[in-house]
């Protein structure tokens, strides 16, 4: 009996460390909202959505983003946060793109919103 609790005590230390490493060791993340990812900061081991009391400071750190490569802009309204788009990325192979371009050229529009316009069809389709 005392060897399976000795085991467990190590286990649990062990497991703890692991968790308390990984919250701590990324101080900014981003977090889903909908269709948004919104910049956070972690406070307590929480990640939380940063907000701004004024535009100046929401802009400073901004500027830092778009210089690490991120896309982002400002909220419109008070509290400002600092959001991105959510991109959904699909892997479509190379084979079939070139036909894809084709096919979007031939019913007037991108490749991106032809590909979202098939899809939704096809989620509509299978709907009904």
């Amino acid at each position: 009996m005392a060897i399976k609790s000795a085991w467990a005590y190590r286990n649990g230390e062990r497991m703890m460390r692991e968790v308390n490493a990984s919250l701590t060791s990324e101080k900014t993340g981003w977090i889903e909202r909908g269709d948004l990812l919104m910049y956070a900061e972690r406070y307590n081991k929480n990640l939380m959505v940063k907000t701004y009391s004024n535009k100046t400071q929401c802009n400073k750190k901004i500027i830092k983003l778009i210089e690490s490569g991120f896309d982002c802009f400002i909220s419109e309204k008070h509290p400002f946060t600092i959001n991105r788009k959510m991109r959904k990325n699909i892997d479509i192979k190379e084979e079939d793109v070139q036909p894809l371009k084709i096919m979007a050229v031939k019913a007037g529009k991108d490749l991106k919103n032809y590909i979202q316009d098939i899809l939704s069809e096809h989620v509509l389709k299978a709907k009904k």
